[in-house]
């Protein structure tokens, strides 16, 4: 015991320790000019103060402080990082403006209204969203497309050419029709049948040879179907039964003029035949 006690006597009186001692002593003198200690003192004979400050340091809190003192380190580390505090600052700055805008007030009185906090919770949270979400690559892709210019310029074009034809009146005739099931398929049966798919089919020989008429005839054409349509619709025409006939129609000037006609027709028929037939 006594070999105990000098080594302690020794531990004590080295001179880092006597240092140590020294300034204790200056704390403790300075707290006491300072009635510091009379404080403490008081406060430590009154029971009832040190229970509440016992009861306010060991409860619950402070015991869940103590085990997870570890992760308060580090979160304390984190905090006084740089960059943490660059980004902290960033945020109080924003939370600031926000709340100077007026902006905070009206959200956070709809974060305490339940029943508009369900409407935005139902309305983001439903199948659309589900959907949109899982298609969210191909969406942004769209997007992507819209905002080229040549796009934008293509669909500004675009819709511009539906409100003339909105404004014009043609849009609603054609709504009409393709609300009318009966007449829709009427339309469809007249594009789409034997004719026209045989049209489509033979196009490019219809076009070929289309390309070498002489367009400048074009109304000669036309003439000579009006005056064939004409003829056909004409029911009080005379029918020739004899060479007697055909001698007595000559005498008409139209019906020597349409022989004329004929006869230069097939002239060229001829000349036509001629140069198919003609040996190469």
């Amino acid at each position: 015991m006594e070999s105990i006690e000098r080594h302690a006597l020794d531990n004590i009186l080295k001179e880092e320790k006597l240092l140590t001692v020294n300034k204790f002593l200056d704390i403790l003198s300075t707290l006491d000019k300072l009635g510091l200690l009379d404080v403490i003192q008081g406060a430590i004979n009154d029971e009832e103060l040190m229970t509440k400050l016992f009861s306010g340091i060991l409860n619950d809190k402070a015991l869940s402080l103590l085990i997870n003192y570890k992760n308060l380190g580090e979160l304390a580390d984190l905090v006084l990082n740089e960059k943490t505090q660059d980004k902290l600052k960033f945020l109080l700055e924003l939370a600031g403006t926000l709340q100077h805008s007026g902006v905070v007030e009206p959200l956070l009185g709809m974060l305490k209204d339940e029943d508009v906090m369900g409407r935005i919770i139902s309305a983001l949270v439903n199948d659309k969203t589900l959907e949109l979400m899982q298609n969210w690559e191909n969406l942004l892709n769209i997007t992507l497309m819209l905002t080229k210019r040549e796009t934008s310029e293509s669909l500004e074009y675009f819709l511009s050419f539906l409100n003339e034809l909105r404004t014009s009146g043609i849009l609603d005739p054609i709504r009409g029709l393709l609300k009318d099931e009966e007449t829709l398929g009427k339309i469809i049966s007249a594009l789409v049948n034997d004719f026209t798919l045989g049209l489509v089919s033979n196009w490019s020989d219809i076009a070929k040879h289309l390309s070498s008429l002489d367009l400048t005839g074009f109304k000669g054409y036309v003439d000579i179907i009006n005056a064939a349509g004409k003829a056909i619709n004409d029911v009080n025409y005379k029918p020739i039964r004899s060479v007697f006939d055909i001698l007595r129609s000559l005498k008409d000037p139209d019906i020597q003029n349409g022989l004329g006609f004929l006869f230069s027709v097939i002239k060229e028929l001829g000349k036509m035949a001629k140069e198919k037939n003609a040996p190469h």
